[in-house]
């Protein structure tokens, strides 16, 4: 896995996302600027689209409200930084062992 790019306003989130377009994401809710679900709710996917990226929500705003609106943007996984730190790396390596098996699992 290679670290493409990090933003930490919605600008600039939407621009690198846009231009890099990454296989994954790692999101956080509050950013410096903004806000992350902002940035999931301006990124169009359809339904099956190739080109979405895995998204990964890791914040320490664990709301269920914060849940149920990642989900809706399209996230497959939601982490709470302060409890689930340690599962990221797992995650991320799930997330590349997927793209090479073809499956997702959530």
């Amino acid at each position: 896995m290679i670290l493409v790019g990090t933003a930490d306003c919605e600008k600039e989130a939407l621009q690198k996302i846009r231009s890099l377009k990454p296989e994954a994401l790692v999101v956080d809710i509050k950013l410096r600027e903004g806000n992350g679900l902002n940035v999931l709710a301006q990124l169009k996917w359809g339904e099956g689209d190739d080109a979405k990226p895995k998204i990964v929500v890791f914040t320490n705003y664990p709301r269920q409200e914060y849940l149920r609106n990642s989900k809706q943007l399209g996230a497959d996984y939601f982490l709470d930084k302060s409890t689930q730190f340690s599962d990221l790396p797992k995650v991320l390596i799930g997330l590349s062992d997927e793209e090479q098996s073809g499956s997702l699992k959530t």
